[in-house]
């Protein structure tokens, strides 16, 4: 929530918001991955975003724009997925692990290029590879199949000893654009790693038009099974990862209906409903156990509450309207 806007945030821990009323929010990023979308032959990537938008329960979660584009102006298909942050809410579809991609574009050859885990509990993970074009073109101009192959070890951040993941891996491809592979790992136990890729061999004439660049586009980390984040509302994208997401980790945002609050009509008698009153945002704040003060709601002058919030809507007419 800086200079440039209303952006989300990637930064472990971060506090998730509390909102009262409506507002335009990011959120904190739960998981964000990519993956080879089916049927595309290796041409196209799927983005998967998970955002945890605020505590809930709240009213409703409306006009999503990302990247400051309303979803409805996004040229590509993108699947929206809601949770209002309810205590028994479902898991979203292709959110019931956590995975998280990390971007890396180094790449792959002779030399091998290590790549260390940002998670300390790994137990599986994904590698894109990615090559700008993959072909051999014989000498009369015709396109014939390319193949290279790589490797990937692994070894503990404290031991100087590799391990090989699995056999070497064959990419195969003939085309001049873009391609991109993506191979699963298991691994044997859940911690931290690095990893080691190497460009093995090359099958194929070093001549012009001979295209058999790789890099490490992307790697997925795996941890165990996530649950439904009960309490917080939350918003899941799946869309092409096309140039209109800026070739990365979208900004998303939406209108959120707040929080469901106590709404009082006299001392004794209230509604759990949305309000835009600032009484009954403040009388959940100071009673509430999760992220507020702790106040028990038998200590609190309910009369003083219904004093303020009469004076506010005096003051503001659009206080439970909006």
């Amino acid at each position: 929530y800086g200079f440039s806007g209303l952006q989300d945030t990637f930064v472990p821990g971060s506090p998730i918001a509390v909102t009262y009323g409506t507002h335009r929010q990011g959120g904190q990023v739960l998981m964000f991955y990519l993956e080879v979308a089916s049927g595309s032959e290796g041409k196209v990537l799927m983005l998967s975003e998970q955002l945890g938008i605020c505590h809930g329960p709240v009213a409703s979660i409306t006009a999503v724009e990302i990247n400051r584009v309303p979803i409805t102006d996004v040229s590509t298909a993108v699947t929206i997925q809601t949770r209002i942050g309810g205590t028994s809410q479902s898991i979203m579809d292709g959110f019931d692990r956590i995975k998280n991609s990390f971007a890396d574009g180094r790449e792959i050859s002779s030399e091998a290029i290590v790549y260390r885990s940002v998670s300390n509990a790994m137990e599986s993970f994904d590698v894109i590879i990615k090559a700008p074009g993959f072909v051999v073109f014989n000498d009369d101009g015709k396109k014939r199949e390319q193949r290279v192959t790589y490797s990937v070890e692994r070894k503990a951040p404290t031991s100087s000893a590799w391990t090989i993941v699995s056999s070497p891996v064959d990419l195969v491809g003939k085309t001049v654009d873009g391609l991109y592979w993506q191979h699963s790992y298991a691994l044997p136990s859940r911690a931290a790693y690095d990893f080691r890729f190497r460009k093995l061999t090359h099958k194929g004439k070093h001549k012009p038009g001979v295209q058999h660049t790789i890099a490490l586009h992307a790697l997925t980390e795996y941890q165990d099974v996530t649950g439904p984040h009960s309490g917080v509302a939350q918003i899941g994208i799946r869309a092409l990862a096309t140039a209109q997401m800026q070739g990365g980790r979208p900004n998303t945002t939406a209108l959120v209906h707040g929080k469901l609050v106590r709404v009082y009509t006299n001392a004794t008698s209230f509604t759990t409903e949305w309000s835009g009153n600032p009484a009954w945002g403040v009388f959940d704040y100071i009673t509430n156990s999760v992220y507020g003060m702790k106040i028990p709601v038998t200590d609190m002058d309910i009369q003083s509450f219904l004093d303020f919030a009469t004076l506010s809507d005096s003051l503001c007419n659009i206080c439970g309207d909006t």
